[in-house]
């Protein structure tokens, strides 16, 4: 048991380890980026957009920070992949390879996040020296080419390395990396968020409020555990042979459905993009009255965006569950392992079987996702804080979902731990 607690003990240890130095580079600046001409820009800015930039990268965007991007290219790289996935069937294929397929896609997402990290950064990097970031063109001084370039290949390299230490924690921590390093970033930030909301509605309201929204967020985390495990089992049995008059086969195991094979992760994302990308058109092109007008119907907690999340959501997570699992595949995999499903003939009755429960699952974790992602985008219409920053339902969502999602992961490893051993 001592043994146990101590493997347990050290990954926490390198979890602590890898966690402080991400923070460390999140709140180292650039070079070349005038600090103190950016602390003046930063103060006092409390726009939504700007909060959610903040929530998002742990207040590393707001500082031109080396990990100024955070863990986001990664995740979003994430999401591009389980996008190309769902319609490529070369690399679905890769999907069902086994290790060495899971493989080349993990070196696919690398390579991703990398080309995320380095556009994003561009992007970045381009707004600052346009003035978009700061006031004028103060927060870089020097907007030569190769200054710029620098930038970019430091943001690009940040980035490489909030994977790196991702993959350290994943390894030799606690918990799934990119995870641990989101919620850390969240939580960094997320005690000035609610003293800002504090201030907006004073001593006992703040209590009730506070007391509704970490109910909420309790259900969600909840939820986002009941995602990751809930799954339909198909009972599937092999045929009994004789192997030396001795009968053999027939040992009952089952087939796995799960209920939502996204989970939560680009639920926030979806949530996220449907409010930011028109946000920042306007920002970009803002003599577009059609954008503005877009902009201002996807508020956050407004009903056009909460229905256009709703959708968004519900297609996407029942998409990828009906993507997820080719059944004609996993039915000619049964016949040559002389595995059959009791009550089913093999075969095309067989397919026939899978698909119609494959398509109930996706259709009640489409159903459970698509709610459990409403209630705490709606909580803030509620409440009357859709227009106070800095508190929204992305942020509550994405706080509840991870906690719950890394709550979930080390409860796993801990257990696994106790049955294997260090």
């Amino acid at each position: 048991m001592s043994a146990l607690g101590g493997a347990f003990g050290r990954r926490v240890l390198v979890t602590l380890g890898v966690v402080l130095v991400f923070r460390w580079g999140q709140a180292l600046p650039l070079p070349g980026v005038d600090v103190a001409a950016l602390a003046r820009s930063e103060a006092g800015r409390s726009d939504q957009l700007h909060g959610l930039a903040a929530l998002f990268t742990g207040g590393g965007l707001g500082r031109m920070s080396v990990l100024a991007l955070g863990v986001v290219p990664g995740q979003v790289a994430e999401v591009v992949l389980l996008v190309l996935i769902s319609v490529s069937p070369r690399l679905a294929a890769l999907e069902r390879e086994g290790r060495a397929g899971l493989g080349r896609l993990a070196q696919l997402t690398r390579v991703l996040t990398v080309g995320v990290g380095a556009l994003l950064g561009a992007l970045l990097v381009v707004a600052a020296a346009g003035g978009h970031v700061g006031p004028g063109a103060g927060v870089l001084p020097d907007r030569s080419g190769l200054i710029l370039l620098a930038l970019v290949v430091c943001l690009a390299g940040g980035t490489a390395l909030v994977m790196r230490l991702g993959e350290l924690i994943t390894a030799h921590g606690v918990g799934s990396g990119p995870a641990v390093l989101f919620l850390a970033q969240v939580l960094a930030i997320l005690p000035g968020q609610f003293g800002s909301l504090r201030e907006s509605f004073g001593g006992p309201a703040f209590a009730a409020v506070l007391t509704l929204v970490v109910a909420v967020g309790v259900v969600v985390a909840a939820a986002t555990v009941t995602v990751h495990r809930a799954e339909r089992r198909v009972p599937v049995q092999r045929a009994k042979r004789l192997i030396a008059r001795i009968p053999a086969g027939g040992t009952p195991t089952y087939l796995p459905l799960p209920l939502a094979r996204t989970g939560l992760g680009p639920v926030v994302w979806l949530s996220l993009a449907l409010f930011v990308l028109p946000a920042l058109a306007t920002r970009i092109w803002p003599g577009t009255g059609w954008l503005h007008a877009v902009a201002a119907a996807l508020m956050p907690s407004s009903p056009w965006y909460l229905t256009g999340c709703l959708v968004l959501v519900f297609c996407f997570t029942f998409g990828s569950s009906i993507a997820g699992l080719d059944v004609v595949a996993v039915t000619d995999c049964l016949a040559r392992q002389g595995q059959f499903v009791p009550g089913i003939r093999p075969g095309p009755n067989t397919a026939d079987y899978l698909a119609h429960l494959q398509l109930r699952t996706a259709l009640a974790g489409a159903v459970f996702v698509g709610t459990v992602t409403l209630l705490p985008l709606a909580l803030p219409a509620v409440l009357g804080t859709a227009d106070r920053h800095p508190f929204n339902g992305i942020g509550l969502l994405l706080v509840a979902g991870l906690g719950g999602s890394v709550a979930a992961r080390i409860t796993g490893q801990a257990e696994a731990l106790r049955v294997d051993g260090p």
